[in-house]
């Protein structure tokens, strides 16, 4: 556990902890992960001034919440994970909006579409809900017999074209852009090759060459 939260806080007795977690990057994302780090690695320090909550309230608490923690299995190692037990992403998940006022229709049960800002906000005077089974039949039907249609084709084609031949202009843009940045960096080298082969020796030039 991270020991952080209104309940678990060890600040509000007057204790402040250090070197909680770890943080690595994702080799694949690239994206900053953090890891709990062991008690044997947390640095605690005494700060009396910052105590709101008594030691004895404290005491109590905590067996508490270990006990619910334990009751609601929580550290079992075959609980189901939240993202397991998310609804079902279907084919218009995201694409259906409402008619009154724009926004995304939400799963409503198992098997309806309504509009989420009237269900969830009240923002919205629309409660129709409509079968999703039946709205996925007759979109994917039109898809059928229709998307092949030449004018439909003709259109398709020339948005198709468009993006690709913008795609391809940032690809490009971006390889012309590196080309240079690599031609820059190719200079610089060799003027530094240059002046260390004329004999120039210092820690700053060393380092510079490292960097290039």
């Amino acid at each position: 556990m991270r020991g952080t939260g209104i309940l678990r806080n060890q600040l509000y007795v007057g204790l402040l902890v250090w070197n909680r977690l770890t943080y690595v990057r994702n080799p694949a994302t690239g994206r900053r992960v953090s890891r709990v780090n062991s008690d044997l690695k947390l640095f605690a320090i005494a700060v009396p001034a910052l105590r709101i909550i008594s030691q004895e309230l404290w005491d109590q608490v905590q067996p508490r919440m270990a006990d619910i923690r334990v009751n609601s299995g929580a550290d079992k190692p075959g609980r189901p994970r939240f993202w397991e037990t998310r609804r079902a992403h279907h084919v218009l998940t995201g694409k259906v909006f409402c008619g009154s006022c724009g926004g995304t229709m939400a799963n409503i049960g198992r098997n309806y579409l309504g509009c989420s800002a009237a269900r969830r906000q009240g923002t919205c005077g629309n409660s129709q809900c409509v079968r999703r089974d039946l709205l996925e039949n007759q979109i994917l039907d039109a898809l059928r017999t229709r998307l092949m249609q030449p004018e439909h084709v003709a259109t398709f084609v020339t948005e198709f074209t468009a993006e690709w031949n913008k795609l391809q202009a940032e690809v490009s843009g971006e390889a012309a852009a590196r080309r240079r940045e690599l031609d820059v960096v190719q200079r610089k080298l060799t003027s530094v090759i240059d002046a260390i082969a004329d004999g120039l020796r210092s820690p700053g030039l060393q380092q510079r060459l490292d960097e290039l």
